[in-house]
């Protein structure tokens, strides 16, 4: 019986360790292709802020700030229960139709409404020439939900280096056409049909993938996904809002906030938000693997793999001390001398930041084994508790009082959120891991302090903090050696060419 046992385990840890070189691979080919975003977005408003008047980039922010909010409001609708189901699926095709079709109508619905409402938009924002900004990147709507719904197809069926040859594609394609249109003298609406031409060209990459029909006859009832998709488009808008509460509350007069003082505190939350980046990436190919390991009736797999996972955002912990004990130099760096007043926030921003990743990941172990609903209960208490937070330290504290607010209703936040993971799957985080890591990030804070902190400094000075984590974590046997070997290998098929024709769906 001992050795059926002995068998079983090695077996689930063999299943668990090849699925998570799969989810590993993917998340690193991801989060480099999402790396382009930041570096993309800077020298495109680097380059625009220079071709286009102030009122003209005004506009351009203003409107892509609107579209992306409807874009992302109706993304959100469909994208993690999209994903688990495919993933379940004996047949995606009715599923993936279903998708893209309910994807495409939002679009479509949203694309002629705004151009509806663009008139009366403009006039209240006393903004005449958003009038045909936002008639034209409207088009862009129905696109790029188009492309949204076959990212999470392609995602649910595993195909995780596609998504990340997408993304690239997309934020590549994307500043080439807008500094080529914009120099060809289109100006404003060169750069909006840039954005838009992004999107046709991370649709056309993803049909490359995944073909799913627009045409036949439905074989997936929608009311079949509603049970998933309410309590986590709740959970995804409460986070969402959770993530501007704060910087809107600022500016409110009645809290003694400012527009002065919503820009520094902007300016620390651009840098303190990174780690979003992380679990953009790495959360939809958690929850396709979690799923894939599930529905083949392979749940202590799954659940070795879900620990690994809820390690993972407790390992972030040192850099969140790294960030903070560069703080002040980082902000001087990126931002000036006249944002110096970031620098506290940003110390204490990031480490909410890197607690809100193990909500995300948390959120994503409980959509995995069918429990989408307590996510509701972690994600609007939390945006309700920030309100109260912030209405009590703003005044009292100010900007300083609404970073610590932000930070610590996340950290509780992602204390609920290990207790109901907990409850609902009996699955509790490496408390190895957590000592580790709480003792690395001393380890870490004191010696980048320590550093020199002129600004030339700052690049060396990350590298540093950075080859201090990863050592201390090795002396200390954090990584074992076949989690060793796991990450050279992930690295290495990086930078091999592979054959891609096995993701063609």
């Amino acid at each position: 019986m001992s050795g059926c046992c002995i068998h079983n385990a090695r077996r689930f840890r063999t299943m668990a360790d090849r699925d998570g070189r799969n989810l590993l691979d993917g998340t690193l080919s991801v989060l480099i292709a999402e790396g382009l975003f930041p570096l993309t977005a800077m020298i495109s408003a680097a380059y625009l802020t220079r071709r286009l008047d102030p009122a003209d980039y005004g506009t351009l922010i203003l409107c892509v700030s609107i579209v992306v909010w409807i874009q992302w409001s109706i993304t959100t609708l469909f994208s993690r229960a999209t994903i688990k189901f495919v993933r379940q699926a004996d047949d995606w095709r009715p599923i993936g139709q279903t998708v893209l079709r309910q994807e495409l109508l939002f679009g479509v619905i949203a694309a002629v409404g705004l151009m509806a409402l663009a008139v009366p938009v403009a006039r209240l924002l006393h903004a005449p020439a958003l009038v045909g900004a936002l008639g034209l990147l409207a088009i862009d709507i129905p696109i790029f939900c188009a492309a949204n719904a076959h990212q999470v197809i392609l995602v649910g069926l595993g195909g995780f280096r596609g998504r990340a040859i997408a993304s690239a594609a997309r934020w590549i394609i994307r500043l080439v056409l807008i500094i080529v249109l914009v120099e060809f003298g289109f100006g404003l609406h060169g750069a909006l049909i840039g954005l838009i031409g992004a999107s046709v060209a991370e649709l056309a990459v993803y049909r490359c993938f995944v073909r799913p029909s627009l045409s036949g006859r439905e074989g997936f009832p929608v009311r079949e996904m509603l049970g998933y998709v309410a309590p986590l488009f709740v959970f995804s808008m409460s986070m969402r809002l959770f993530d501007r509460t704060d910087v809107l509350m600022l500016t409110l007069p009645a809290l003694g906030g400012s527009m002065d003082r919503a820009g520094v505190f902007g300016a620390a939350q651009q840098v303190a938000l990174l780690p979003a980046l992380f679990t953009g990436a790495f959360a939809p190919l958690l929850l396709s693997t979690l799923s894939n390991q599930l529905s083949n009736g392979r749940p202590e797999a799954a659940r070795l793999i879900a620990r690994q996972g809820l390690r993972v955002a407790i390992l972030l912990v040192p850099i969140a001390a790294l960030v903070a004990a560069l703080a002040n130099t980082t902000v001087h760096v990126v931002f000036g001398t006249q944002f110096d007043a970031a620098g506290p926030l940003l110390a204490v921003l990031f480490l909410g930041s890197c607690a809100r990743v193990v909500v995300g990941i948390g959120a994503t172990i409980l959509t995995a084994i069918g429990r989408p609903r307590l996510c509701t209960w972690i994600g609007l208490p939390m945006w309700l508790t920030l309100i109260a937070a912030e209405l009590v330290m703003i005044p009292r504290f100010g900007t300083i009082g609404g970073a610590i607010a932000t930070t610590t209703v996340a950290c509780l936040g992602a204390i609920v959120t290990l207790l109901f993971v907990d409850r609902a799957w009996a699955l509790r985080p490496p408390a190895g891991a957590a000592v580790r890591s709480a003792a690395v990030s001393v380890l870490v804070f004191a010696v980048a302090s320590a550093l020199p902190d002129a600004g030339l400094w700052l690049l060396p000075n990350y590298l540093i903090g950075a080859s201090v984590i990863g050592l201390a974590f090795l002396g200390l046997g954090e990584f074992n050696p076949a989690e060793r070997s796991l990450l050279r290998s992930a690295l290495g098929r990086l930078v091999q060419p592979s054959s891609l024709a096995s993701e063609v769906v």
